[in-house]
Protein backbone atom coordinates (compact mmCIF):
# COMPACT_ATOMS: atom_id res chain seq x y z
CA UNK A 1 0.00 0.00 0.00
CA UNK A 2 1.50 3.26 -1.04
CA UNK A 3 0.54 6.07 1.27
CA UNK A 4 1.22 8.64 -1.39
CA UNK A 5 0.83 12.33 -0.77
CA UNK A 6 0.90 13.21 -4.44
CA UNK A 7 -2.72 12.51 -5.34
CA UNK A 8 -5.55 14.73 -4.33
CA UNK A 9 -7.60 12.85 -1.75
CA UNK A 10 -10.75 12.43 -3.81
CA UNK A 11 -8.73 10.42 -6.33
CA UNK A 12 -7.66 7.85 -3.77
CA UNK A 13 -9.07 4.53 -4.93
CA UNK A 14 -8.02 0.90 -4.75
CA UNK A 15 -6.35 1.43 -8.15
CA UNK A 16 -3.83 3.69 -6.37
CA UNK A 17 -2.80 0.89 -4.04
CA UNK A 18 0.26 -0.78 -5.39
CA UNK A 19 0.94 -4.42 -4.72
CA UNK A 20 0.98 -7.66 -6.64
CA UNK A 21 1.80 -9.91 -3.69
CA UNK A 22 -0.91 -12.41 -2.84
CA UNK A 23 -1.19 -11.10 0.73
CA UNK A 24 -1.89 -7.58 -0.59
CA UNK A 25 -4.31 -8.74 -3.30
CA UNK A 26 -6.28 -10.64 -0.65
CA UNK A 27 -6.68 -7.66 1.64
CA UNK A 28 -7.65 -5.36 -1.26
CA UNK A 29 -10.26 -7.92 -2.38
CA UNK A 30 -11.69 -8.10 1.14
CA UNK A 31 -11.71 -4.30 1.47
CA UNK A 32 -13.59 -3.92 -1.83
CA UNK A 33 -16.29 -6.30 -0.61
CA UNK A 34 -16.48 -4.56 2.77
CA UNK A 35 -16.77 -1.16 1.07
CA UNK A 36 -20.09 -2.17 -0.49
CA UNK A 37 -21.69 -2.76 2.91
CA UNK A 38 -22.17 -0.13 5.59
CA UNK A 39 -20.53 -2.18 8.33
CA UNK A 40 -17.95 -0.72 10.68
CA UNK A 41 -14.41 -1.52 9.56
CA UNK A 42 -11.32 -1.86 11.72
CA UNK A 43 -7.90 -1.52 10.06
CA UNK A 44 -4.91 -2.94 11.83
CA UNK A 45 -1.32 -2.58 10.68
CA UNK A 46 1.99 -1.11 11.75
CA UNK A 47 2.93 2.50 11.04
CA UNK A 48 3.29 3.35 7.35
CA UNK A 49 1.26 0.45 5.95
CA UNK A 50 -1.31 2.81 4.38
CA UNK A 51 -4.25 2.76 6.81
CA UNK A 52 -5.61 6.14 5.73
CA UNK A 53 -5.11 5.22 2.09
CA UNK A 54 -7.27 2.13 2.64
CA UNK A 55 -9.89 4.13 4.55
CA UNK A 56 -10.17 6.67 1.71
CA UNK A 57 -10.31 3.92 -0.93
CA UNK A 58 -13.09 2.17 0.99
CA UNK A 59 -15.02 5.45 1.24
CA UNK A 60 -14.60 6.10 -2.50
CA UNK A 61 -15.82 2.60 -3.36
CA UNK A 62 -18.88 2.84 -1.09
CA UNK A 63 -22.32 4.29 -1.75
CA UNK A 64 -21.30 7.20 0.52
CA UNK A 65 -18.61 8.33 -1.94
CA UNK A 66 -20.40 11.62 -2.67
CA UNK A 67 -20.59 12.38 1.05
CA UNK A 68 -17.71 13.78 3.12
CA UNK A 69 -14.64 11.81 4.25
CA UNK A 70 -13.46 13.16 7.60
CA UNK A 71 -10.27 11.92 9.27
CA UNK A 72 -9.38 12.40 12.94
CA UNK A 73 -6.08 11.32 14.47
CA UNK A 74 -6.93 10.49 18.09
CA UNK A 75 -3.23 10.44 19.06
CA UNK A 76 -2.49 13.90 17.65
CA UNK A 77 -5.08 15.75 19.75
CA UNK A 78 -4.57 16.70 23.39
CA UNK A 79 -7.02 14.80 25.61
CA UNK A 80 -9.01 17.90 26.61
CA UNK A 81 -9.68 18.79 22.96
CA UNK A 82 -10.71 15.40 21.59
CA UNK A 83 -14.27 15.65 22.90
CA UNK A 84 -14.99 19.06 21.39
CA UNK A 85 -13.26 17.99 18.14
CA UNK A 86 -15.44 14.90 17.80
CA UNK A 87 -18.76 16.13 19.16
CA UNK A 88 -18.58 19.93 18.86
CA UNK A 89 -19.93 22.43 21.39
CA UNK A 90 -22.60 25.08 21.80
CA UNK A 91 -21.57 28.73 22.01
CA UNK A 92 -20.22 29.89 25.37
CA UNK A 93 -20.31 26.37 26.81
CA UNK A 94 -16.90 26.79 28.45
CA UNK A 95 -14.28 29.49 28.98
CA UNK A 96 -12.51 30.21 25.73
CA UNK A 97 -15.29 28.64 23.67
CA UNK A 98 -15.95 30.38 20.38
CA UNK A 99 -19.07 32.57 20.34
CA UNK A 100 -20.37 30.74 17.31
CA UNK A 101 -20.06 27.28 18.82
CA UNK A 102 -18.41 24.52 16.82
CA UNK A 103 -19.51 21.63 14.66
CA UNK A 104 -17.77 18.42 15.63
CA UNK A 105 -16.27 15.87 13.23
CA UNK A 106 -19.30 13.58 13.60
CA UNK A 107 -21.61 16.27 12.25
CA UNK A 108 -19.10 17.21 9.53
CA UNK A 109 -19.04 13.56 8.40
CA UNK A 110 -22.83 13.26 8.25
CA UNK A 111 -23.87 11.02 5.30
CA UNK A 112 -20.22 10.18 4.75
CA UNK A 113 -17.36 8.34 6.44
CA UNK A 114 -15.57 9.18 9.68
CA UNK A 115 -12.05 7.75 9.92
CA UNK A 116 -10.81 7.47 13.51
CA UNK A 117 -7.09 6.88 13.27
CA UNK A 118 -5.08 5.70 16.32
CA UNK A 119 -8.36 4.77 18.03
CA UNK A 120 -6.37 3.07 20.84
CA UNK A 121 -5.43 6.53 22.11
CA UNK A 122 -9.03 7.56 22.77
CA UNK A 123 -9.42 8.20 26.55
CA UNK A 124 -11.71 5.76 28.40
CA UNK A 125 -14.47 8.28 29.21
CA UNK A 126 -14.73 9.16 25.51
CA UNK A 127 -14.81 5.50 24.57
CA UNK A 128 -18.07 5.30 26.53
CA UNK A 129 -19.44 8.32 24.69
CA UNK A 130 -18.37 6.92 21.30
CA UNK A 131 -20.08 3.62 22.09
CA UNK A 132 -23.35 5.47 22.80
CA UNK A 133 -23.10 7.33 19.51
CA UNK A 134 -22.55 4.07 17.61
CA UNK A 135 -25.60 2.56 19.31
CA UNK A 136 -28.01 5.52 19.14
CA UNK A 137 -26.72 7.30 16.01
CA UNK A 138 -27.16 10.58 17.91
CA UNK A 139 -24.59 12.95 19.39
CA UNK A 140 -24.63 15.51 22.20
CA UNK A 141 -22.66 18.67 21.67
CA UNK A 142 -20.83 19.90 24.77
CA UNK A 143 -23.19 22.33 26.53
CA UNK A 144 -26.04 21.40 24.20
CA UNK A 145 -29.41 20.11 25.34
CA UNK A 146 -30.84 18.59 22.16
CA UNK A 147 -29.44 15.42 20.60
CA UNK A 148 -28.40 15.64 16.96
CA UNK A 149 -28.97 12.72 14.56
CA UNK A 150 -25.90 11.61 12.64
CA UNK A 151 -25.56 9.08 9.86
CA UNK A 152 -21.90 8.13 9.50
CA UNK A 153 -19.93 5.08 8.60
CA UNK A 154 -17.04 4.48 11.00
CA UNK A 155 -13.65 3.18 9.94
CA UNK A 156 -11.13 3.00 12.76
CA UNK A 157 -7.45 2.08 12.79
CA UNK A 158 -4.53 1.53 15.11
CA UNK A 159 -1.07 -0.01 15.11
CA UNK A 160 -1.52 -1.12 18.73
CA UNK A 161 -2.85 -4.48 19.91
CA UNK A 162 -6.42 -3.64 20.92
CA UNK A 163 -7.23 -7.17 22.13
CA UNK A 164 -4.36 -6.95 24.59
CA UNK A 165 -5.53 -3.48 25.68
CA UNK A 166 -8.99 -4.95 26.30
CA UNK A 167 -7.43 -7.67 28.48
CA UNK A 168 -5.55 -4.98 30.45
CA UNK A 169 -8.73 -2.89 30.84
CA UNK A 170 -7.22 -0.04 28.80
CA UNK A 171 -9.87 -0.31 26.10
CA UNK A 172 -13.57 -1.06 26.49
CA UNK A 173 -14.47 -4.55 25.37
CA UNK A 174 -17.98 -3.55 24.24
CA UNK A 175 -16.55 -0.75 22.07
CA UNK A 176 -13.91 -3.10 20.65
CA UNK A 177 -16.63 -5.48 19.42
CA UNK A 178 -18.59 -2.57 17.93
CA UNK A 179 -15.55 -1.35 15.99
CA UNK A 180 -14.17 -4.75 15.02
CA UNK A 181 -17.10 -5.91 12.84
CA UNK A 182 -14.94 -6.26 9.73
CA UNK A 183 -11.25 -6.41 10.68
CA UNK A 184 -8.70 -5.94 7.90
CA UNK A 185 -5.04 -6.57 8.59
CA UNK A 186 -2.69 -4.49 6.44
CA UNK A 187 0.54 -6.41 5.83
CA UNK A 188 3.99 -5.00 6.56
CA UNK A 189 6.22 -4.24 3.59
CA UNK A 190 8.71 -6.96 4.58
CA UNK A 191 5.96 -9.58 4.22
CA UNK A 192 5.05 -8.43 0.73
CA UNK A 193 7.98 -9.90 -1.22
CA UNK A 194 8.68 -8.20 -4.54
CA UNK A 195 6.14 -5.46 -3.82
CA UNK A 196 8.98 -3.42 -2.35
CA UNK A 197 10.48 -3.13 -5.86
CA UNK A 198 7.12 -2.29 -7.38
CA UNK A 199 6.53 0.42 -4.77
CA UNK A 200 10.07 1.76 -5.27
CA UNK A 201 9.51 2.12 -8.99
CA UNK A 202 6.27 4.00 -8.42
CA UNK A 203 7.69 6.27 -5.69
CA UNK A 204 10.78 7.10 -7.76
CA UNK A 205 8.63 8.04 -10.75
CA UNK A 206 6.44 10.32 -8.62
CA UNK A 207 9.35 11.90 -6.73
CA UNK A 208 11.45 12.54 -9.83
CA UNK A 209 8.47 14.34 -11.38
CA UNK A 210 7.87 16.33 -8.24
CA UNK A 211 11.57 17.19 -7.81
CA UNK A 212 12.12 17.96 -11.49
CA UNK A 213 14.72 15.25 -11.97
CA UNK A 214 15.26 12.91 -14.90
CA UNK A 215 13.92 9.37 -14.32
CA UNK A 216 16.04 7.01 -12.19
CA UNK A 217 16.09 3.34 -11.29
CA UNK A 218 17.64 1.36 -8.44
CA UNK A 219 20.70 -0.80 -9.02
CA UNK A 220 20.67 -4.61 -8.68
CA UNK A 221 22.57 -4.30 -5.39
CA UNK A 222 19.97 -1.90 -3.96
CA UNK A 223 17.19 -4.24 -5.12
CA UNK A 224 18.76 -7.07 -3.15
CA UNK A 225 19.16 -4.83 -0.09
CA UNK A 226 15.56 -3.62 -0.31
CA UNK A 227 14.22 -7.19 -0.51
CA UNK A 228 16.39 -8.29 2.42
CA UNK A 229 15.59 -5.34 4.70
CA UNK A 230 12.89 -5.44 7.40
CA UNK A 231 11.34 -1.96 6.76
CA UNK A 232 10.11 -1.16 10.29
CA UNK A 233 8.62 2.12 8.99
CA UNK A 234 7.07 0.36 5.98
CA UNK A 235 6.15 2.38 2.88
CA UNK A 236 6.69 5.68 4.67
CA UNK A 237 10.27 4.66 5.42
CA UNK A 238 10.76 3.50 1.83
CA UNK A 239 9.59 6.93 0.61
CA UNK A 240 12.08 8.69 2.89
CA UNK A 241 15.00 6.46 1.87
CA UNK A 242 14.22 7.02 -1.81
CA UNK A 243 13.74 10.78 -1.49
CA UNK A 244 17.16 10.98 0.18
CA UNK A 245 18.70 8.77 -2.52
CA UNK A 246 17.21 10.80 -5.37
CA UNK A 247 18.70 13.95 -3.87
CA UNK A 248 22.17 12.44 -3.65
CA UNK A 249 22.37 10.37 -6.84
CA UNK A 250 23.61 12.13 -9.93
CA UNK A 251 23.40 9.42 -12.57
CA UNK A 252 20.27 7.64 -13.67
CA UNK A 253 20.94 4.75 -11.27
CA UNK A 254 20.53 4.79 -7.50
CA UNK A 255 23.36 2.81 -5.90
CA UNK A 256 24.06 1.74 -2.31
CA UNK A 257 26.36 4.77 -1.88
CA UNK A 258 23.36 7.07 -2.39
CA UNK A 259 21.32 5.54 0.45
CA UNK A 260 21.07 7.26 3.85
CA UNK A 261 23.62 6.28 6.52
CA UNK A 262 20.98 5.06 9.01
CA UNK A 263 19.52 2.68 6.42
CA UNK A 264 22.91 1.17 5.64
CA UNK A 265 23.76 0.64 9.31
CA UNK A 266 20.32 -0.86 10.05
CA UNK A 267 20.73 -3.12 7.05
CA UNK A 268 24.16 -4.27 8.22
CA UNK A 269 22.80 -4.93 11.71
CA UNK A 270 19.88 -6.88 10.27
CA UNK A 271 22.21 -8.94 8.19
CA UNK A 272 24.69 -9.89 10.86
CA UNK A 273 22.51 -10.83 13.77
CA UNK A 274 20.23 -13.33 12.09
CA UNK A 275 20.13 -15.05 15.48
CA UNK A 276 23.48 -16.68 14.92
CA UNK A 277 24.01 -19.87 16.85
CA UNK A 278 26.77 -19.96 19.41
CA UNK A 279 28.47 -23.32 18.96
CA UNK A 280 31.16 -22.67 21.58
CA UNK A 281 28.78 -22.65 24.56
CA UNK A 282 25.32 -23.57 23.35
CA UNK A 283 22.39 -22.81 25.68
CA UNK A 284 19.99 -25.70 25.64
CA UNK A 285 16.99 -23.37 26.15
CA UNK A 286 17.90 -21.28 23.13
CA UNK A 287 18.23 -24.21 20.74
CA UNK A 288 16.09 -24.28 17.64
CA UNK A 289 15.20 -27.41 15.73
CA UNK A 290 17.83 -28.70 13.31
CA UNK A 291 15.49 -27.87 10.43
CA UNK A 292 15.24 -24.23 11.54
CA UNK A 293 19.00 -23.91 11.98
CA UNK A 294 19.63 -25.32 8.50
CA UNK A 295 16.97 -23.06 7.01
CA UNK A 296 18.50 -20.01 8.75
CA UNK A 297 21.95 -20.85 7.40
CA UNK A 298 20.65 -21.58 3.91
CA UNK A 299 18.77 -18.27 3.88
CA UNK A 300 21.91 -16.30 4.86
CA UNK A 301 24.04 -18.15 2.33
CA UNK A 302 21.65 -17.61 -0.60
CA UNK A 303 21.24 -13.91 0.32
CA UNK A 304 25.01 -13.42 0.53
CA UNK A 305 25.61 -15.14 -2.82
CA UNK A 306 22.98 -13.07 -4.59
CA UNK A 307 24.13 -9.78 -3.09
CA UNK A 308 27.71 -10.67 -4.09
CA UNK A 309 27.12 -12.00 -7.61
CA UNK A 310 23.91 -10.26 -8.65
CA UNK A 311 20.30 -11.19 -9.20
CA UNK A 312 20.47 -12.47 -12.76
CA UNK A 313 18.95 -15.75 -13.97
CA UNK A 314 22.41 -17.03 -14.90
CA UNK A 315 23.68 -16.44 -11.35
CA UNK A 316 20.59 -18.14 -9.89
CA UNK A 317 21.08 -21.16 -12.17
CA UNK A 318 24.67 -21.49 -11.05
CA UNK A 319 23.76 -21.18 -7.35
CA UNK A 320 21.01 -23.79 -7.72
CA UNK A 321 23.39 -26.16 -9.51
CA UNK A 322 26.12 -25.75 -6.85
CA UNK A 323 23.64 -26.26 -4.00
CA UNK A 324 22.21 -29.34 -5.71
CA UNK A 325 18.66 -28.06 -6.10
CA UNK A 326 16.44 -27.29 -9.08
CA UNK A 327 16.06 -23.70 -10.23
CA UNK A 328 12.35 -23.80 -9.27
CA UNK A 329 13.26 -24.85 -5.71
CA UNK A 330 15.70 -21.95 -5.51
CA UNK A 331 13.03 -19.51 -6.73
CA UNK A 332 10.62 -20.89 -4.14
CA UNK A 333 13.22 -20.43 -1.40
CA UNK A 334 13.96 -16.88 -2.58
CA UNK A 335 10.25 -16.21 -2.40
CA UNK A 336 10.03 -17.61 1.12
CA UNK A 337 13.00 -15.58 2.30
Amino acid sequence: SIAMTYNSDDETTFENIIGRSQIMQDVIEKAKIAAKSDSTIFLHGTSGTGKELFARSIHNASYRKDGPFVAVNCAALPENLIESELFGYEKGSFTGASQKGKTGKFEQANNGTLFLDEIADLPLHLQAKLLRVLQDKKIDRIGGSAQINVNVRIISATHKNLEEMVRNNEFREDLFYRLNVIPLHLPSLKDRGEDVLLCSEYIIKKLCLKMNKSPKRISKEVETMFIGYSWPGNVRELENVLEYAINFSFGDEITAENLPEYFLSNYAKNDNNDESINIESPEIDNLKSMGDITKEYEKKLIRKLISKYGNTTAVKRKIAEKLGMSITTLYRKLNDY
